[in-house]
């Protein structure tokens, strides 16, 4: 198949289970989706943002809530029932077990508009971080490996956890859309001789995109800030300092220009990064503590959707993260052992995208030291840096002869999962209108 039929297929794909996801997921049953989504919805009705003591979700940056309030005025001034929030009994003591939140049923489910319109539209902010990842990859690999920007593509595009997120309503799939625009600028400047005015802005957004999507997205951010320096010390390397310091100026000053224009969220973003950087909780320092929360970042990074509620079994979780950490060793192994005779800095571009996908994991390793609630979710905004080194490396173990056979192969593996989920956990536990 060419690459534009692949292409359709993986993206038909996607949709079609995020889809699913979004139906079949009943309403709230998200990571924190009724706080996201009152968020929105308060935009919508008064133009306020909620304080912090009356949302948690209050501290977050603001833009995604802003973007989701404008569909949400317009169901809004056609039918405000049609952005009401309704719960049915819910019982919060079921967070990480096995059972839902919120008992819906037959006699009480209620289709609400504004909520699976907002789970749309993060679907397409998804699909959206998908193509940005997608052309970041083709950047970064051999035109005589084309195939395996598609076979990293599809390998992202359709793991479970990744289509939940982006089908429940939060800010975490436009933090995904940041982290993709960042991969992306970063390809383009390891693979083009593009201007200063671009270096220079390119570190502006490094810092700017985390700090008003989701600081998630920040090591990639500081990631592509040492691509740039790379880029201008070979470059210009009598002014390549000067040129990395205005843009990093350009950002700082940006955040702080936002910290004055908005003071409370100013406030807000420098307590998250104390705790998320500076923090560590005295429970982290146990054994116990840390090999759960080191298999809650892997478990729900492959699949474990809801509150952390319903998972892939174990012997999955622990086969598809035994794969992956082999292909990204074997990556690893690769860049430090190989004699790369290309010029200038694009032969620091494969090692870019090693130290991306290794500082993320690093990074919320690090906030599992500060809460329990540390998740694999956590690491999609450099999804095209994990994939990617992933599929790098099973390629490299792979036969010639063998290799065609990787993209069909991750595909069928990533249906296959799916199915696991949705027979073994999904329809058991969740109530899905039309069929209990």
């Amino acid at each position: 198949m060419q690459e534009k039929r692949w292409l359709t297929l993986i993206f038909s794909l996607y949709f079609m289970l995020a889809g699913a996801y979004s139906w079949g997921v009943p309403p709230w049953e998200g990571p924190d989706e009724p706080a996201h989504y009152i968020l929105a919805v308060n935009l919508a009705r008064v133009g306020k943002f909620s304080s912090i003591q009356r949302n948690y979700e209050a501290g977050q940056p603001q833009p995604y809530y802003w973007l989701a309030s404008v569909p949400l005025k317009v169901l809004y001034e056609i039918n405000p029932a049609w952005v009401e929030v309704v719960y049915p009994e819910r019982d919060y003591g079921n967070v990480r077990q096995s059972a839902p939140i919120f008992f819906w049923s037959a006699d009480n489910y209620l289709f609400l508009p504004g909520l699976y319109l907002l789970r749309w539209l993060n679907i397409l902010l998804g699909a959206g971080a998908l193509g940005l990842n997608y052309a970041a990859m083709k950047r970064f690999t051999h035109p005589d490996l084309s195939p395996l920007p598609l076979t990293a593509l599809a390998l992202g595009a359709l793991a479970p956890q990744f289509l939940h997120t982006t089908a429940t309503v939060a800010n975490d799939t436009l933090g995904i859309l940041a982290g993709a625009s960042l991969f992306w600028l970063m390809a383009k400047i390891m693979s083009e001789n593009i201007s200063p005015r671009w270096l220079g802005m390119a570190v502006g957004l490094g810092i700017l995109l985390p700090v008003m999507t989701k600081l998630t997205a920040l090591p990639i951010g500081l990631v592509l800030i040492g691509g740039v320096a790379l880029n201008a010390r070979q470059r210009w390397p009598l002014h390549w300092k000067r040129l990395v310091g205005v843009g990093a100026l350009l950002g700082v000053g940006s955040v702080l220009l936002l910290a004055l224009l908005l003071p409370t969220t100013g406030m807000l973003l420098w307590r998250q990064i104390q705790l998320r950087v500076f923090s560590v909780s005295p429970e982290a320092l146990s054994l116990d503590y840390l090999w759960e929360m080191v298999s809650q970042v892997v478990w729900s990074y492959w699949g474990k959707v809801g509150w952390l509620a319903v998972g892939l079994p174990g012997w999955v979780i622990a086969g598809l993260t035994g794969l992956g950490l082999l292909g990204a060793g074997m990556d690893v192994r690769r860049c430090w052992g190989e004699n790369d005779t290309r010029e200038g800095v694009t032969r620091w571009a494969d090692w870019l995208v090693i130290v991306a996908a290794g500082l993320t994991g690093l990074a919320v390793l690090k906030n599992g030291l500060n809460t329990v609630n540390s998740q694999g979710r956590y690491l999609f905004p450099t999804l095209g840096p994990l994939t990617l080194i992933m599929v790098r490396g099973w390629e490299g173990l792979l036969p010639a002869r063998w290799r065609r056979y990787l993209l069909p192969g991750i595909i069928g593996l990533m249906l296959g999962i799916n199915v696991m989920l949705w027979m073994g956990g999904i329809i058991p536990v969740y109530y899905q209108p039309g069929l209990d």
